[in-house]
């Protein structure tokens, strides 16, 4: 009875419904750190990599098309078929504006930036809970995290890395070797094309914190923390 009189402003699905994800994605993302390579400019060639570069399923979490939601990975096929992953967001953003999308590492040398894709793996309620919140460490991390973390290092090219999760995680560790990092949280189906606005500037960066950003898990409560509450690029 309660949606008998509820008229949508658009379909599921439909093309404005698209949109409207698209934008919300975008607005959400938060810069953590914003170097002199915080965008993607014409002429460029990227190096993606990383377990959350290529997986709908890691961008949505977990109530998606099931209560714990899922990795692509896991499955072997896509869990969100509508959706967009951040490789698929940024090829199309390369035919856009002029810039190469590469995936081997061993073409890192020709690269002016490598965009490292890490986070955590769906859940929803205690079965997300985790002993550490460390990007690397905690039970629900990617696999693969660490491995990225440590192989963009070894590429001595500037690193902007995108973390996907649904809670702030420590990143203390590793945040001084890049360039630029942004917290993407949890951005949908439509999180690859979001991602890929905010990384080419066609979405002014506008997110910003729901909660302080902690060092480590014993700061939580604490003043010492990476960014106050409503942390944003405008700071």
């Amino acid at each position: 009875p309660y949606i008998e009189n509820f008229d949508p402003t658009y379909s599921f699905n439909s093309d404005r419904s698209h949109e409207v994800a698209r934008l919300l994605a975008a607005e959400s993302i938060v810069p953590m750190k914003l170097g002199d390579y915080a965008t993607i400019e014409p002429g460029m060639r990227v190096l993606v990599m990383g377990p959350a570069a290529d997986d709908t399923g890691v961008l949505c979490g977990g109530w998606t098309y099931g209560w714990e939601g899922c990795a692509d990975s896991d499955l072997g096929y896509r869990c969100v078929p509508e959706g967009v992953t951040i490789l698929e967001g940024l090829q199309a953003a390369a035919e856009e504006i002029g810039f190469e999308v590469v995936t081997d590492p061993d073409m890192a040398e020709s690269c002016d930036l490598v965009v490292i894709c890490i986070g955590e793996y769906p859940y929803a309620e205690w079965n997300g809970d985790t002993a550490s919140l460390s990007i690397t460490e905690g039970s629900q991390v990617l696999d693969g995290n660490a491995e990225a973390i440590r192989d963009a290092e070894d590429l001595d090219r500037p690193i902007v890395t995108l973390v996907v999760a649904g809670r702030n995680m420590i990143v203390e560790d590793y945040i001084d070797e890049w360039d630029s990092c942004y917290f993407c949280y949890l951005p949908g189906s439509e999180g690859g094309n979001g991602i890929a606005d905010i990384l080419v500037g066609n979405v002014p960066m506008t997110g910003t914190l729901p909660m302080p950003y902690y060092t480590s898990e014993d700061d939580i409560g604490t003043d010492n923390f990476l960014h106050d509450v409503a942390w944003s690029a405008a700071n």
